[in-house]
């Protein structure tokens, strides 16, 4: 009986000694999850959004792309009045460089705002790819 049982044990183990994975072959694993955007000409879209305690909210986008003419970015302020989202203000910028970026401050009365920015991509004056933001609300 004891045979059997070193036996099951020794089998138990060789099972359980297969299933372990390498350190390295788990965080790879990990990695493996992280969802991130596959962009085809879009190398970044960096966005914030902040308001300070006195009011003032400031806005910033910036796009890089690769393989493109053209690229442009807008952003809207919107504040939520009576269920819906309103804008409050906008921003556009094109450029032809391969970078585009917007930067500004605007004073905010008390309430409820979040930013949204596009960035576009273009080529030969079609559009290769766009991607959207929106950013968290912020209570005033």
């Amino acid at each position: 009986m004891k045979k059997y049982i070193n036996i099951l044990i020794l089998c138990l183990a060789l099972i359980a000694s297969n299933l372990v994975l390498p350190s390295e072959a788990a965080a790879a694993s990990k990695t493996d999850r992280i969802v991130q955007p596959m962009y085809i000409s879009i190398n970044s879209f960096i966005n914030t959004f902040d308001i300070s305690s006195d009011g003032r909210a400031v806005v910033y986008s910036y796009l890089t792309t690769r393989d493109s003419d053209r690229q442009s970015i807008s952003i809207y302020l919107e504040k939520y009045n009576n269920g819906a989202w309103s804008s409050v203000d906008s921003w556009s910028a094109t450029s032809y460089s391969g970078t585009a970026y917007i930067s500004d401050t605007i004073y905010v009365v008390h309430g409820q705002y979040r930013m949204r920015a596009t960035g576009s991509s273009y080529k030969n004056g079609r559009l290769i790819e766009m991607s959207s933001y929106i950013s968290q609300t912020i209570i005033y």
